[in-house]
Parts: C-alpha cells; sequence; structure tokens
C-alpha cells in the first residue's frame, strides 16, 4: 500500500490515540477505535434451520485497547576524535 493509502486508512479506522507516561522510560498506548474490533467474536447462529444455512452474527468487543510500553535507554559509544 502507499503511503496516502494507509494514512486514509488508519484515519478511517482510528478514532484517537492516548498516550500516558506512567514513569521512567514507562508508557500507556490507548488507542480507541471508530468501531467495535477489539476482542469481537463471529457467531454461528442456532435454532430451527441453522443446519441448514451457515449463518453467523458479530458480537460486538470494545472499542478501544490498551498496551503497555517500556523502552529501554540504547547505550551509545563515543567516537574516538582524531
Amino acid at each position: 500500500m502507499e503511503d496516502e493509502a494507509k494514512k486514509e486508512f488508519l484515519e478511517g479506522v482510528v478514532g484517537r490515540i492516548n498516550a500516558t507516561s506512567l514513569g521512567k522510560n514507562r508508557y500507556e498506548c490507548t488507542v480507541h477505535f471508530r468501531l467495535p474490533y477489539v476482542e469481537d467474536r463471529l457467531v454461528k447462529a442456532t435454532g430451527i434451520g441453522a443446519k441448514k444455512t451457515s449463518r453467523f452474527t458479530v458480537e460486538d468487543g470494545r472499542d478501544s485497547a490498551t498496551v503497555p510500553l517500556v523502552f529501554t535507554p540504547v547505550k551509545r559509544r563515543r567516537r574516538k576524535q582524531s
């Protein structure tokens, strides 16, 4: 995908992103989606006539996901001065 197409897709799916600092090198990132995508489920229909057809429904999930982030500092080598 081209960068512009990726951007359009994400703008249509993601409502907002919140990042919170939890201390030294620790953060929490929450992504809020426009629709309830997180942990949604595909449920097969049951009851009369369900065996004759393969009917499924989507059970809504949540509209946000929270992920903890930990960044480890990278040690950089010093350049030798000549």
